[in-house]
């Protein structure tokens, strides 16, 4: 009887989802569970970051595969952290708009977003610390520009005069 019970109730979960489908709905959207996905990345360890499946290359034509090596990409704090491939991964995504729901759709482009800004940002700090550098370097030399005058018999004072 037991048997019976379990291989009628399958049969009604079998149809049921069938049935979800058939209509172009979807029982549980994929978005969720990329939601679910992306808060256990937030909160992962470098360590377990390390033995996530997702760390491993997806295939193209794998479009939910693909969304979660590029959120693992996009997580910090693991050696694969790679921000310009998961914009690359989630580029890809994007431009394949018919194989996504709607939510997920709009979960890669707003993923997309944050990885944009944040290279930009990685960008404009790249070239703020060169030109602190060069800065640095100039006043390394400006310093050893006055050393050398001071060793020649000319005193600097304080306001950028010399006097003998």
């Amino acid at each position: 009887m037991l048997v019976i019970a379990v291989v009628a109730l399958t049969g009604c979960v079998r149809f049921s989802a069938e049935q979800s489908t058939r209509d172009g709905s979807r029982p549980e959207p994929p978005v969720a569970e990329m939601l679910f996905f992306s808060d256990r990345l937030a909160v992962a360890s470098a360590d377990e970051l390390a033995t996530m499946p997702a760390r491993r290359p997806a295939p193209i034509e794998e479009a939910s595969a693909l969304l979660r090596h590029a959120l693992w990409l996009a997580t910090p704090a693991h050696e694969g952290h790679d921000p310009v491939a998961a914009r690359d991964a989630l580029e890809s995504l994007a431009t394949r708009s018919t194989e996504l729901d709607a939510p997920t759709r709009a979960l890669v482009r707003l993923e997309l977003r944050h990885l944009r800004r944040q290279l930009e940002l990685r960008r404009k700090t790249s070239g703020l610390a060169e030109r602190n550098r060069r800065l640095q370097q100039q006043i390394q030399e400006l310093t050893a520009l006055e050393r050398q005058m001071r060793g020649n018999g000319a005193d600097v004072d304080g306001s950028g005069g010399v006097t003998e």
